[in-house]
Formats: structure tokens, C-alpha cells, sequence
């Protein structure tokens, strides 16, 4: 299947909430324990949703024929873009055959529950390739 990734507009955010509330709650259900979906979700407020869309994040939606099904920030920094993804350990391989490198493992607390999580990333020298 075919994505094309483009720059995420004030209209996406409602969608990539939706889609974070839904990966958190079904797709990594196997990698997290109830204690700690319900601390990721809480955390993921709107309110947090709207100071990372507003900060120097520069976020992404990767649609295909079907809608928007993903989303992914970028930093640029001297002229080389980098997509950055914090994967839980279930998205981890999918990224990684993305050719996305392991920065670090990161293990958090939310809400006193420890969550972990994969804070990965991808070069990127040429601004067109995000294209």
C-alpha cells in the first residue's frame, strides 16, 4: 500500500487524537498493563494535544487512499530534517523495517505508573524526500 506523507494541518489534530487514543488502547494493549494504557491515555489530554501542535514540532499524517492513518513529527535542524517517533514496543519493528534507528529506550512515569517506550528517528538530507 501507498502512503504520501504531508504536513499535518489544524484539521488533522482531532484525527491523530483519535488515532493515539485508539493505537494506545487496542493495538499496544499486549505490550502495556490496564495501570498503564490508563496513565498513557490520561496524560494524552487535548489540552497536551495543543501545546505539542503549537510548539516547534512540525507534525505529519501519512495518508493513503483511505484517509490519514498515521501520524509522525519532524525537527529541522542545519538544513537535515529528521522524523522523530516515540514507539511503544509494538511499533518498534514496524519502524525499525522503516529504516528508523534506535535513539533510546526511554522509561517514563506517568501518573506514578512507569510506561516504556522507543524513541526512534530518521534522517532525512534532502526537504523533498518529505514530500
Amino acid at each position: 500500500m501507498e502512503y504520501t506523507i504531508r504536513q499535518a494541518t489544524d484539521k488533522d489534530l482531532a484525527l491523530v487524537i483519535a488515532l493515539f487514543h485508539n493505537t494506545v488502547e487496542k493495538i499496544n494493549s499486549g505490550d502495556y498493563t490496564p495501570e498503564q494504557i490508563r496513565a498513557w491515555r490520561e496524560k494524552a489530554s487535548g489540552e497536551r494535544w495543543k501545546e505539542l501542535w503549537n510548539s516547534d514540532l512540525s507534525f505529519m499524517v501519512a495518508e493513503n487512499s483511505g484517509g490519514a492513518p498515521g501520524g509522525i513529527y519532524l525537527r529541522e535542524s542545519a538544513g537535515i530534517y529528521t522524523f522523530h517517533v516515540r514507539a511503544p514496543s509494538t511499533a518498534r519493528p514496524f519502524f525499525e523495517s522503516r529504516h528508523f534507528v534506535l535513539e533510546k529506550v526511554q522509561k517514563t512515569e506517568i501518573c506514578g505508573i512507569e510506561l516504556i517506550n522507543h524513541l526512534m528517528f530518521k534522517q532525512l538530507t534532502n526537504h523533498d524526500t518529505c514530500k
